[in-house]
């Protein structure tokens, strides 16, 4: 006969502590007070695919300035206290998490990465 690590009630305690941990992260993660309600929408795949197609011969250095330019302007909204959100269009076979409605307070900051990473585009031309 085999043996089983968790007897039935240690299981659904299990589930239930999962369950109440995972509830706890995302209400506080979305809750007015733990980031007083600052989202930043960003659409980086898009920025990044307009950006690579319009540098010819893009290289390892030009990819390097694209990932520094997402951390940058990444960090400049959190250390802002915005939770950064991530636009993405989905297709079949993405293992993505959507957000499909965001509180009023969501600024889009796309327009401002394209503006970093055409500049930092402009700086490697010269």
């Amino acid at each position: 006969m085999k043996e089983k690590i968790f007897t039935w009630t240690q299981l659904l305690v299990l589930l239930f502590t999962s369950c109440a941990l995972t509830f706890f992260v995302t209400s506080t993660l979305f809750s007015e007070h733990g980031s007083n309600g600052k989202y930043a929408l960003i659409d980086k795949e898009a920025t990044v695919a307009d950006y690579v197609f319009s540098v010819p011969n893009f290289n390892e250095s030009d990819r390097e300035k694209v990932i520094s330019t997402i951390n940058s302007i990444q960090n400049k909204y959190t250390s802002d206290g915005y939770i950064v959100v991530e636009l993405t269009s989905c297709k079949s076979g993405d293992n993505s998490a959507v957000i499909d409605a965001v509180p009023k307070t969501a600024i889009n900051i796309t327009e401002e990465f394209k503006t970093m990473l055409g500049s930092a585009n402009d700086k490697t031309s010269k």
